[in-house]
C-alpha cells in the first residue's frame, strides 16, 4: 500500500510529467514509477476531502495510469477524469484520448438505457474536446467514431477544415454504406455540410445526388459564385438527370442569359 502524507502541488506537477515530453510518445519514468502505486494512489484520492486542492491533479495522473492498471471493463480512466473536474485531454497524447473515448463510447451508452436516462452533460463536456482535438492531429477516422457513437456529429463538421477535409469526408461516406436508417442520412448530411464548409461543391453536389435530395443540389448551386463553377454543376446534374428550379429557391438567379444557359446544360 502507497501512502502520501504531503503531496502538493509542486510533486504534483513532477508527478504528471507535463515537462517531461510534448508528445507522450514514450512513457515517462514517473509513471512507470507509480504503477506499482496504483490502488495506494486510488485510497490516497479517496482519503482527501472534497476541498482539497490537490485532488484534481491526483485524479488527472490516476485516470493516465488507469489505462493499463485498471481492472477490465472498470472505466477507472474516465472515472477518474471526470473525479478531476478538468476538461483539458491534450496533457497526455493521442492513446490515452483514444483509451478515454472508447469509455466515454461505454458509458454513454449505459447512461441512456437506464430508466430513466442519467444526464450525459459531463461526458459530452470531454467530448467537445476530444472531437477537435483528434481532427487536429491527424484522426479523423477516431473522431467520427465517437461523434457516432454520441450521436454529435455536428462537432465533427465543426472542426473541418481543408486540411483536414478529404480524410473526415472519406470516412464519413465509407461509414454511410454500412449504417441504416435514418443514421445513413445523418452521415451523408454532415459529409455534405463539411464540403460545403470548405466550398467543395463539386464533392458537395456528388452527396447531395446521392442522397437524392434535390433541395441539397439547389443549395449547392445556389453557393457557388464562380461562373464555371456553376456550369460544371450543371453538367453533373444533368447527367444525374436532376432538374433545379433557377427561377425560385436557393439556386435563384437574376442574370437571365445564365439562368437560361445553365438550364440548357440542365436539359
Amino acid at each position: 500500500m502507497c501512502t502520501l502524507p504531503k503531496l502538493n502541488h509542486d510533486v504534483l506537477g513532477k508527478l504528471c510529467c507535463r515537462t517531461a515530453t510534448s508528445t507522450m510518445t514514450s512513457v515517462p519514468k514517473p509513471l512507470k514509477f507509480l504503477r506499482p502505486h496504483y490502488e495506494g494512489l486510488k485510497a490516497h484520492l479517496a482519503s482527501l476531502p472534497p476541498s482539497s486542492d490537490v485532488r484534481p491533479a491526483l485524479a488527472d495522473v490516476i485516470s493516465v495510469l488507469a489505462m493499463t492498471s485498471g481492472p477490465e471493463g472498470s472505466r477507472d480512466c474516465l472515472r477518474h477524469k471526470l473525479l478531476a473536474g478538468t476538461t483539458d485531454v491534450s496533457l497526455w497524447g493521442h492513446e490515452y484520448i483514444r483509451h478515454l473515448a472508447g469509455e466515454i463510447g461505454d458509458e454513454y451508452d449505459e447512461r441512456l438505457a437506464a430508466d430513466p436516462p442519467a444526464s450525459v452533460d459531463d461526458l459530452m463536456a470531454l467530448v467537445s474536446e476530444i472531437i477537435p482535438w483528434d481532427m487536429s492531429h491527424n484522426a479523423e477516422p477516431e473522431a467520427v467514431d465517437l461523434a457516432l457513437e454520441v450521436e454529435r456529429l455536428d462537432l465533427v463538421v465543426a472542426a473541418v477544415d481543408a486540411g483536414n477535409c478529404t480524410r473526415t469526408c472519406l470516412y464519413l461516406l465509407a461509414c454511410g454504406a454500412y449504417l441504416p436508417e435514418p443514421d445513413d442520412g445523418a452521415v451523408l448530411r454532415a459529409a455534405f455540410d463539411s464540403y460545403t464548409k470548405v466550398e467543395r461543391h463539386a464533392d458537395a453536389l456528388r452527396v447531395a445526388l446521392r442522397t437524392g435530395d434535390v433541395t441539397l443540389a439547389a443549395e449547392v448551386l445556389g453557393a457557388a459564385t464562380d461562373v464555371t463553377v456553376k456550369k460544371q454543376l450543371a453538367y453533373m446534374l444533368g447527367e444525374a438527370r436532376m432538374w433545379v428550379d433557377l427561377e425560385e429557391g436557393p439556386a435563384a438567379l437574376g442574370d437571365d442569359s445564365l439562368r437560361e444557359e445553365l438550364a440548357a446544360i440542365m436539359g
